[in-house]
């Protein structure tokens, strides 16, 4: 190849590498990667509803060529989705934004998914494509969580919580060996005419804490929620009892909620909630106030109550005191100079159990107080409700009545030969025994009447025949 030919090729491949870009970008294409659609199922305003008609979020078609007049389609669609195509002349040089329409059913979870393509043609050829993506929105929402709960100094605190935010912390540190407790505010989204099809149900909130010691063990991590019927809202109040032996820390609670519509999508809401709990200097508290037996009665000689005090404070004590009292019952017990160690370590409680006599007392219920105190300062109070009932229960003579009936089938069984000299008078029970001798009934007497009748009348009939023959 001489010269002259080598140069005029290396032009014309040259001027190919040059202006082939321009000529490729001279067909329609659009701007986006991908174009949003968002579907609200609180849109679905009727049961016969099979669809809502969305409009995908504004796109760009750019058109760096001649005049052309293109058509928007979707394709790649699931089942019973549909869509209304869309021409646009676009002219040269210039860019148009544009939407498409397409009819969504109740089909999707919520989140955001792809559904299929954005394609636009001119005529039949094809000239680009983007993806379009499904966000769907939630039909559960929490609409605010309230939490109540004591603070470190003993004051009760309430946070209010709104629904947009995924993460909470409580306003200020939380009391060991306190209640906190959780107001749920959940609000089902679709509209009320969806009716049975909106109705949330299977509803369920689980607990997960990131060190279960800061809550009582045992505690139910599962609870179970009322369905929640289309348009409505319900209120869901949870009460967790912080553990006793919880540790100056920080904590946090995520709270799971989940549903499901009549179509079988599941919804689910979130919640993350850090708790911190900080310990008082001074903080001695009654654990404990219990009764021995739980019941008592004015014949018995004597009642215990068992207590148990425990120090929930950062400083160890050694001046504390204990008070029980109650004028009816003569009770004045004093303990004092009591020492307990700080909270957490090897001996943070004392234990007691003080003797209640019972003699000369009188069927009612007795208040007794049982008080703490940090030298002179009050520090906690029990009231515990002793309850003395009469020697026998109603219970009881209601079980001895319906012994002492004799049976209507059968002969009364005969008492014992040694029973027959003692005191009519239960030894156990002050319940009066009694036996009866037989009585006759009104029945009984007309049927002895009936048998003389029958009787008589049989011997004038004999004497009658009698006559007759002699006769």
């Amino acid at each position: 190849m001489n010269k002259a030919k080598l140069s005029t090729t290396l032009i014309v491949l040259l001027g190919l590498l040059i202006f082939l870009p321009l000529f490729a970008s001279a067909a329609p294409s659009i701007t986006e990667s991908s174009v949003k659609l968002t579907a609200d199922y609180s849109k679905f305003a009727d049961e016969d509803d099979d669809f809502i008609a969305v409009t995908t979020e504004s796109f760009t078609i750019v058109n760096n060529g001649a005049d052309m007049t293109v058509t928007i389609k979707a394709e790649g669609l699931p089942s019973k989705y549909d869509f209304q195509s869309n021409s646009k002349l676009i002219l040269a040089n210039t860019s148009e934004t544009v939407t498409l329409t397409i009819e969504v059913p109740h089909h999707n979870s919520p989140g955001q998914e792809k559904i299929g393509t954005i394609a636009i043609y001119d005529g039949s050829t094809l000239l680009d494509t983007t993806d379009l993506l499904q966000e769907t929105i939630s039909m559960l929402d929490l609409t605010e969580l309230e939490v109540k709960y004591v603070d470190a100094e003993g004051k009760t605190q309430k946070d209010e919580f709104a629904s947009d935010d995924d993460t909470y912390k409580l306003e200020t540190e939380v009391k060991p060996y306190t209640d906190m407790t959780f107001t749920f505010d959940l609000q089902n989204l679709f509209d009320k005419d969806y009716q049975d099809k909106g109705e949330l149900e299977e509803i369920e909130l689980t607990l997960d804490v990131d060190d279960e010691a800061l809550l009582v063990e045992g505690f139910e991590d599962t609870h179970p929620i009322e369905n929640i019927e289309a348009g409505k809202e319900r209120k869901y109040t949870l009460t967790l009892p912080i553990n006793e032996e919880v540790e100056a820390d920080t904590y946090t609670l995520e709270f799971t909620i989940v549903a499901e519509d009549s179509e079988g999508i599941q919804y689910e809401i979130k919640k993350e909630l850090t708790v911190e709990i900080q310990l008082d200097d001074d903080d001695v508290r009654i654990l404990q106030a219990k009764l021995v037996p739980e019941t008592a009665t004015i014949c018995d000689k004597e009642a215990s109550l068992q207590v148990e005090v425990h120090n929930f404070g950062s400083d160890d004590q050694d001046t504390v005191k204990v008070t029980l009292q109650n004028t009816e019952l003569g009770l004045d017990e004093k303990i004092e100079n009591i020492a307990i160690d700080a909270h957490t370590e090897d001996d943070d409680s004392w234990q007691k159990t003080f003797v209640i006599p019972l003699e000369n007392t009188k069927v009612k219920t007795y208040f007794l107080d049982f008080k703490t105190y940090i030298d002179n300062t009050l520090t906690d109070v029990k009231v515990a409700q002793l309850v003395l009932k009469s020697c026998a229960s109603p219970e009881l003579v209601e079980e001895e009545e319906e012994q002492s009936e004799p049976s209507t089938t059968a002969a009364p069984e005969k008492e014992p030969a040694e029973t027959e000299d003692m005191d009519t008078e239960s030894l156990t029970g002050n319940i009066i025994k009694s036996i009866e001798k037989a009585s006759y009934t009104s029945n009984d007497y007309l049927v002895a009447l009936m048998l003389i009748a029958i009787t008589v009348s049989a011997a004038m009939i004999v004497l009658m025949l009698v006559v007759l023959f002699k006769a």
